[in-house]
C-alpha cells in the first residue's frame, strides 16, 4: 500500500514538474 501511495505521489510530483516546464518554456518565449 505505501509503496504504491508513494508512486503515485511521485507521479504526480512529476506531472507538475512538466506543467511547470511548460509554462516556463511558454513565459520565456
Amino acid at each position: 500500500m505505501s509503496r504504491n501511495r508513494d508512486s503515485n505521489c511521485a507521479s504526480r510530483s512529476a506531472r507538475y514538474v512538466l506543467y511547470y516546464v511548460y509554462i516556463t518554456y511558454i513565459l520565456h518565449i
